[in-house]
């Protein structure tokens, strides 16, 4: 275990392998598997994502900083169009791929957004951050494998490519954890991950098809979430 924890981002690199391998042993899965059976399990993804969302969302203990971080967040996500660039993203490598490349911005951008949001991210790369094991981002690591098997065997590989910003996410948390530690209190890890479970809602609405929304463009949120819990303890 210790010269696992000596190893530099080892738990954001061991989270990232394990999406990949989920991903990869749901592809395996999926070609096995008749389309028609994979109707209801799609189904069960999409409710599971929209009570996580729930979940996520109403552990805010400040709404009004919920709402305002969510709003102002997509203001400037809108502004900046984070949302397009992804997509743009993920179709330049769908056109690259061709027919074997269809879905991948679907999966891509809604597997980003479910592993990078929720407190696990931020406590498990705070932790590595000042020298512990880290136990939470390995322990994230198996829920997010095994959910990937299930969103590979449903939306495509797209979702393996997800472990890259991932990584780039909670390792960049890990590396500047000294610098981040006065401002990522509990209070505001919390209303982060309420923020982020608005986004969880939109991700389900949209693979639902029932409204199309881009919560990509809500991801600024995470940041004025922050802004604005060390504003309200300021006062």
């Amino acid at each position: 275990m210790e010269i696992l924890s000596r190893i530099p981002l080892f738990g954001s690199l061991a989270n990232a392998g394990m999406i990949i391998a989920g991903g990869l042993l749901g592809l395996l899965i999926k070609k096995k598997i008749p389309l028609r059976l994979l109707e209801m399990p799609v189904a069960g993804l999409e409710i599971y994502v929209m009570v996580l969302g729930i979940s996520y969302s109403i552990k805010s203990q400040h709404p009004l900083i919920m709402v305002c971080s969510t709003a102002l967040g997509a203001l400037i996500g809108e502004t900046v169009d984070l949302d397009g660039f992804f997509q743009r993203l993920g179709n330049n490598i769908e056109t690259r791929l061709g027919d074997s490349g269809e879905g991948f911005s679907k999966g891509f951008v809604s597997c980003t957004l479910l592993f990078c949001t929720g407190s696990m991210a931020v406590l498990g790369a705070m932790e590595e951050g000042f020298g512990g094991f880290p136990t939470t981002l390995l322990t994230k690591g198996i829920i997010d494998g095994i959910t990937n098997i299930a969103f590979a065997a449903t939306m495509g590989f797209g979702v393996i490519f997800s472990a890259i910003p991932v990584f780039l996410y909670q390792g960049t948390l890990t590396l500047a954890a000294a610098k981040l530690a006065p401002f990522l209190t509990q209070e505001s890890i919390t209303e982060m991950t309420s923020v982020g479970g608005i986004m969880l809602i939109a991700i389900a609405l949209n693979m639902m098809e029932i409204k199309r929304l881009r919560p990509m463009n809500m991801l600024p949120g995470f940041v004025v979430a922050v802004f604005l819990v060390w504003i309200n303890g300021m006062f």
